[in-house]
């Protein structure tokens, strides 16, 4: 059965909880991160190692790098419901272990201490809503506690952090947020539930200081401003869901230059009804967002995006709905979203039994559009789990929450990407320009199979979008390329662009020629002469970088073996796998040529009726390896030349 009470009551097993349709409000922790491939499967189900009955494992989750931190609001170890907190790590074979369980050093009964939680770098934030007071929602001045992972990897506790004018009821630490520089800290039922949000700044020695309290413009009592809370750069979110006789709002924050965050805008829906609890959760990233509506068509739910349009307004882009949703899901509960991909919980979905929960991958295609993608449920799934009271993302993980599992004891689930294999080529794995001839500019592209859905690319450095760019480096670069699909999957790949200084002169206003093993010092407009000649850019012996795919060729002349008169040149110098050799000073009749490995095993051979004078001879080096090769050709009379090959 589904409740949809939104009063005072009382949760699943008796716990006394503050009931938003039967739910408990959480909090999404989220890091910005790019996701990507075919959705995500199962790869993990965590517990508590001392879990149980009634502990709440699961009622709030966070993730950050190879950690992992869980609430269990409920854990009696210390006191009645005083809280724990879990943090689990993930080893080399990809296993998350269980490495520490936490408590607030002041806690006590009724503490709610895991509450919330969020994870940046080597800091944890843990709300504790119930402090100072008692698990009843409005009875409680509330606190948040900062700790900070050693180099032991062990985590201490570092900093509580209280309302400044914190009083009795205010719900302090209902959620968290924390990123490198600040932690808000919502306050739902501030100043009769009006509600209002705290944000904290880290100074110079690594501690938090209170620095502005967040309240809505037209706040009345009841509003539930701070339900929930989120940050993007100098953005900040809060949602205040009860605003309006339950319809429910968001509103936008801005910092100014003097650091200072003021009220930007409120945002409501387009659609939006008494009841339907908009603004439950939010999340934000760069000119994203996305707020939840759980209640929504008779609780159906929905999750709706919003757009910075470029002009700091932000506009409704689209309503997200679940494509199997019925009355009671919920859907909209936690939502989570990044470049192109979003999250939403329906933790009161039927599939797996009443009230078993589910999560929607929505991800944005080619035009613009959210479109849901896959639908995720746990592999042993069951009534009465709330599978999605919360959830988290990072990197190729997601964590969802499940607290109400085994008797409540609850537990956690962790899914990761199952990208489809990217293959990645680039054009060449090197490239060389001159300075001092020609431009020193030149084209980068890659190409790609494999994958799904829509592809970015981006070469660094320079943040370069696009399969093709040019780029015009002054000095050796080592360009990386990275392709993305709209779950975030990618792959890397790179080039190095060689800039060989050929400049020379008095004035500089010339450039190195290697003219027949001796380096000469040519203006440029002479260039083109040497080269048709077989003459190289740049000093005598320097192979220019044109690495694969597609062979390059670098050829010098050797001196002949005999007297002969033949000259040999090659072009286009430095070619591709098919290269042209020119010979000259020929008398008429048949030339025999071959193409010779060093030890002078014979790899190629042809023969041709010359003429006198000019003549020219095609080869195709494309089926050898890489390496160095002598070209030979010997005329009717036994006179011989010889080029050196470089295929790189």
């Amino acid at each position: 059965m589904k409740h949809v009470s939104l009063s005072f009551g009382i949760g699943p097993k008796g716990q006394a909880a503050f009931c938003l349709f039967s739910t408990w409000l959480l909090l999404l922790s989220f890091m910005v991160s790019q996701v990507n491939g075919q959705g995500f499967l199962e790869v993990q189900k965590i517990v508590a190692s001392d879990g149980n009955s009634g502990d709440n494992f699961g009622y709030s989750v966070s993730t950050y790098g190879d950690w992992a931190v869980v609430g269990a609001a409920r854990d009696g170890d210390l006191a009645g419901t005083a809280g724990s907190a879990y943090f689990f790590k993930k080893d080399g074979s990809g296993t998350w272990v269980q490495q520490q369980k936490v408590y607030a050093s002041n806690g006590a009964s009724g503490n709610t201490f895991g509450w919330s939680v969020s994870m940046h770098g080597d800091y944890a934030l843990i709300g504790s809503y119930g402090h100072n007071g008692n698990d009843s929602h409005n009875g409680s001045n509330g606190s948040a506690y900062i700790f900070k992972k050693d180099g032991t990897d062990t985590w201490v506790e570092h900093q509580i952090l209280t309302a400044s004018d914190g009083a009795a009821g205010d719900g302090f630490g209902i959620n968290v947020f924390l990123n490198d520089e600040y932690a808000v800290i919502g306050a739902y039922f501030d100043d009769a539930a009006a509600g209002s949000a705290y944000v904290y700044k880290k100074d110079g020695t690594g501690f938090w200081v209170d620095e502005q309290k967040l309240i809505a413009s037209d706040r009345t009592a009841g509003d539930s401003f701070g339900i929930w809370v989120a940050m993007s750069g100098d953005y900040a979110l809060v949602g205040a869901n009860f605003d309006d006789s339950g319809q429910g709002s968001a509103y936008v924050y801005k910092k100014d230059g003097a650091g200072t965050w003021n009220q930007h805008q409120k945002l409501l829906a387009s659609d939006g009804a008494a009841g339907d609890n908009f603004g439950v959760c939010v999340s934000i990233n760069g000119d994203q967002a996305i707020i939840g509506s759980v209640n929504e068509n008779s609780g159906t739910g929905a999750a709706y995006i919003f757009k910075d349009d470029g002009a700091g307004n932000w506009v409704e882009l689209q309503k997200l709905i679940a494509s199997d949703g019925s009355s009671f899901d919920q859907f909209g509960l936690v939502v989570y979203i990044e470049d192109s991909m979003a999250i939403v919980s329906a933790y009161a979905d039927d599939d797996n039994g009443g009230d078993s929960g589910s999560v929607y991958l929505f991800t944005k295609d080619g035009s613009g559009t959210w479109v849901e993608q896959q639908k995720i449920k746990p592999s042993d799934g069951s009534g009465g789990s709330y599978f999605g009271n919360y959830f988290s993302v990072y990197g190729d993980y997601l964590l969802v929450a499940a607290a109400y599992t085994s008797g409540s004891a609850g537990s956690a689930y962790f899914f990761k990407k199952d990208c489809a294999p990217i293959d990645l080529q680039t054009d060449a794995s090197c490239k060389t320009v001159y300075l001092g001839y020609g431009s020193t500019c030149t084209e980068l592209s890659a190409s790609v199979t494999g994958g799904s859905g829509s592809l970015s690319y981006t070469w660094n450095p320079g943040n370069l979008p696009g399969e093709s760019v040019e780029v015009c480096p002054t000095e050796t670069t080592t360009y990386t390329v990275t392709v993305t699909n709209k779950f975030g999957c990618s792959e890397s790949s790179q080039v190095t662009v060689e800039v060989i200084d050929i400049r020379c002169g008095n004035k500089g206003d010339k450039v190195q020629i290697c003219h027949k093993g001796q380096v000469i010092c040519v203006a440029p407009n002479a260039v083109a002469a040497h080269l048709a000649h077989g003459d190289n850019l740049g000093p005598c012996g320097f192979v220019p970088c044109q690495g694969s795919p597609g062979a390059r060729i670098g050829v010098e002349a050797l001196e002949n073996p005999t007297l002969s008169g033949i000259e040999m040149s090659a072009y286009p110098n430095p070619g591709n796998s098919i290269v042209t050799i020119r010979v000259e000073n020929m008398q008429a009749g048949e030339a025999s040529f071959e193409v010779v490995d060093l030890i002078g095993r014979p790899l190629i051979q042809k023969t041709k009726q010359m003429v006198e004078g000019t003549n020219d001879v095609t080869f195709d080096l494309q089926p050898l390896s890489n390496g160095i090769y002598l070209i030979r050709c010997r005329d009717a009379f036994m006179h011989q030349g010889v080029l050196r090959i470089s295929k790189y």
